[in-house]
């Protein structure tokens, strides 16, 4: 329907300059990332039954665990540009590929539940560079109806930030 907002999106652009002074080890070091992508065999989705659909506009690569069975990291690229002819940011992919992770690791079976995120936080620790996100992915839920994805982002120079996205669970009818 014409008018009717369906989606929202907020981002908060911070402003980066270069730190005049060398900065000391962090305290919390930033966590390893996956084995990266060159070598790992391409993912075929085995559920798409669309001759076009999202399994078309990315190559995923499994760095740990299993699709849609626990915890699991995967990297993940852009195989058409977002929009034809231009060229897309390495933080407008964070953003397409950080939506996957609830499909990489989902909290629970798709025959007996629906989970849906209803929002996307991506937080950066430093900008993003090239093609290949990589996602490792928790996620949680509760008796409740509530739950939640949890996913470090990285690229090929390590630990680039975290996604979080929120779940809300319900018996699939």
């Amino acid at each position: 329907q014409a008018g009717v907002e369906v989606a929202r999106a907020l981002g908060v652009r911070v402003r980066r300059a270069e730190v005049a002074l060398s900065l000391p080890p962090p305290r919390c070091p930033a966590p390893p990332s996956p084995p990266g992508p060159d070598g790992l065999a391409r993912f075929v989705f085995p559920f798409f039954r669309w001759e076009v659909a999202y399994h078309l506009g990315v190559e995923v690569r499994l760095a740990r665990g299993v699709w849609a069975a626990g915890p699991c990291a995967a990297w993940i690229r852009r195989a058409v540009p977002l929009i034809a002819g231009e060229a897309t940011s390495a933080v407008a992919t964070v953003f397409l590929v950080a939506d996957a992770a609830n499909g990489i690791a989902p909290v629970l079976d798709f025959t007996g539940h629906t989970f849906i995120n209803p929002d996307l936080c991506v937080s950066f620790a430093r900008p993003p560079v090239g093609a290949w996100v990589g996602l490792d992915v928790r996620s949680t839920a509760d008796a409740s109806g509530l739950g939640l994805v949890r996913a470090e982002l990285h690229d090929r120079d390590g630990f680039l930030g975290e996604s979080l996205q929120s779940l809300v669970v319900a018996p699939r009818v």
